[in-house]
């Protein structure tokens, strides 16, 4: 459990901003309801035992017609559907392996329209598709995430609104008072666009990073000076899906690039350095970007890094306990126990594709031609489900396909044994 801070809990949010709205707070300092210079209710909000926000009541332009939106997660606090009050079901969400990666928002309140959703490198959404593969909106951000709708020619936005609530790193947008007002709500804060700073301060108190140490000076200000800025303003390299501290995708930084070639444990230690929760850090880019069975070589041709890895034993001991209770994942073939392979390569078979880009064009992480990399994964029985995965092999400059490697097709086959 975090310290809490001693400081006096009405002085660690603002009762107003700029803008004239007030603000009222909860004992777990977080916002319930805002009011308008005129003391109109712009929106109120309900939140469950856990701290998930569950309810927004928005009246929108003071209008006496009230519209509720109740929210429905899974164990990820990730919203997977909104209803309205009846609970009529308006939109459902598909998500990728990021956890603020929405790959796909379907309005079901709209004949089902269905929109597939891009984003950069920070999960932010840059682009909406429909069905047919146009673009339907874009998006431009400034430098702490204010957005800018444009359309398909990147001219100013003058169509149907799709009203997609996921923009800035991926994180969900309030929009308030008819537009006049625009937050976006981070799990356990508030982030003001315009001032580019949290509406109330850290939740962990003095130790933003999380590492409950009291005397260790460094960690308690891990995640900056101020406990209300954001990303210790550093918002084009980090995101806080959590409004907690700040985050930096390993694969994105390179070192899974690093992890393949160096050793995984260090190539994670690199990339999660400046993370809150480092041990948390490195041991979800250690499971999420490297296979079982990579991290078994690994760790079999050097046990001693990751058993006695000093300061950073904590880390990896998850990972440490887990490959020594279930040994070598391949001992049982790659295919698993109770599954029909998986085609045209059986897991862990590997699949290229060569992008080619003019020279001095940038299609990041490369400037020119470069070749993406695939590993084929196979969910468990009784799922057998087949799939290609970017996220555990870099791609590299070039035409440079790993050995092995076939052109990358459709995933089939699996299913459960016959």
């Amino acid at each position: 459990m975090p310290p809490r801070s001693c400081i006096e809990p009405s002085r660690l949010r603002a009762p107003g901003d700029q803008d004239g709205y007030q603000y009222t707070w909860d004992y777990e300092n977080r916002i319930v309801n805002i009011k308008d210079s005129s003391d109109n209710d712009v929106v109120d909000y309900t939140y469950d035992a856990l701290g998930r926000r569950i309810r927004k009541i928005d009246m929108p332009g003071h209008s006496t017609l009230e519209s509720t939106t109740l929210y429905w997660y899974n164990n990820n606090w990730q919203v997977l559907a909104e209803t309205d009050e009846t609970d009529s079901l308006e939109r459902v969400f598909l998500y990728g392996n990021y956890i603020d990666e929405v790959l796909i928002n379907q309005e079901v309140a709209n004949s089902y329209q269905l929109y597939y959703q891009l984003q950069d490198y920070l999960y932010s959404s840059v682009a909406l598709l429909d069905q047919n593969n146009a673009v339907v909106q874009r998006v431009e951000y400034d430098s702490y995430g204010k957005p800018t709708k444009l359309n398909d020619n990147f001219t100013t936005f003058n169509g149907t609104d799709p009203g997609n609530p996921y923009l800035f790193t991926g994180r969900r947008v309030d929009v308030l008072d008819g537009g006049d007002k625009v937050l976006q709500f981070s799990r356990n804060r508030m982030l003001d666009y315009e001032t580019g700073r949290w509406l109330s301060h850290d939740p962990l108190g003095i130790v933003p990073g999380g590492h409950n140490n009291a005397f260790c000076v460094l960690s308690q200000l891990s995640d900056g000076n101020n406990l209300y800025s954001y990303c210790s303003d550093n918002s084009i390299q980090f995101t806080d899906p959590y409004g907690l501290w700040k985050w930096w995708d390993c694969c994105a930084c390179g070192a899974a690039l690093i992890g393949k070639f160096g050793g995984a444990f260090a190539g994670c230690a690199i990339g999660c350095k400046g993370a809150g929760d480092y041990g948390d850090c490195v041991s979800q880019c250690l499971e999420e970007y490297f296979s079982p069975e990579e991290l078994w070589r690994a760790f079999k041709g050097n046990p001693a890094e990751w058993i006695g890895a000093g300061a950073c034993v904590s880390c990896g001991v998850r990972i440490v306990k887990k490959l020594i209770e279930e040994g070598d994942p391949g001992k049982n073939g790659d295919t698993p126990k109770g599954c029909m392979p998986c085609t045209p390569v059986p897991k862990g078979g590997l699949a290229y594709d060569y992008h080619k880009v003019p020279p001095k064009k940038l299609d990041w992480p490369h400037k020119g031609s470069h070749t993406h990399h695939f590993k084929m994964n196979q969910s468990p029985a009784p799922v057998c489900i087949c799939g290609w995965s970017r996220n555990f092999i870099p791609s590299t400059p070039g035409f440079s396909p790993l050995p092995g490697a076939i052109p990358v097709s459709g995933a089939g086959g699996g299913g459960p044994a016959k």
